[in-house]
């Protein structure tokens, strides 16, 4: 409970949602990501007390993406923030956990990876998944990829964090041009 409690306060803290729409920078990551390992849908999840939310999602259609969310526990994404690895769930329809979760059974999750998204503090704010409605065959090199990326995704997210306010969008330009100069040092390679 006391971890919990620190978690949703970073989030909190980092003003990380909010009503606005999803931040471009972050949504050219993941559909480069979704691009790279051939999935259809890619998301950046915040896991709040009572849903995820997204971030930035790529490939998502109808009430997760209109809602930007989904019930938490729902969330495959609620299980993948309780440990440091990858949680990799290739065929979602026959594993034990969730092969009854409505969004196993409606069709929209078949194949399911999370990596978990932690700040330098260590704190485990949500993940970096790749989701298909088929089951997933992704290798260790690309599970390895994605602890990666989520690590990257976490020194955005804290950028934007440390970002003021302002005013006529400076603060996501700024945020960009700083982005743009990480992504030439920490270029996007996926086996």
């Amino acid at each position: 409970a006391r971890r919990e409690g620190v978690r949703l306060a970073r989030i909190e803290q980092m003003g990380l949602v909010d009503d606005l729409p999803p931040d471009e920078g972050l949504q050219r990551l993941i559909s480069e990501i979704a691009d790279a390992c051939g999935v259809p849908i890619a998301v950046i999840s915040l896991i709040l007390s009572d849903k995820q939310w997204f971030k930035a999602h790529v490939g998502l259609g109808g009430p997760l993406a209109e809602a930007r969310g989904s019930p938490r526990e729902l969330s495959f994404c609620q299980h993948a923030i309780e440990g440091s690895e990858p949680l990799v769930v290739p065929d979602a329809r026959t594993h034990p956990v969730f092969a009854d979760n409505p969004l196993v059974t409606s069709g929209a999750i078949g194949g399911y990876i999370g990596a978990p998204i932690t700040t330098p503090d260590g704190t485990v704010i949500g993940t970096l998944c790749l989701i298909d409605k088929s089951p997933l065959e992704l290798g260790g090199d690309v599970v390895d990829a994605l602890a990666k990326l989520a690590r990257r995704v976490a020194g955005e997210l804290e950028l934007r964090a440390r970002k003021p306010p302002s005013v006529g969008g400076e603060r996501q330009r700024s945020a960009r041009a700083e982005i743009e100069v990480g992504r030439q040092d920490d270029a996007l390679q996926l086996p």
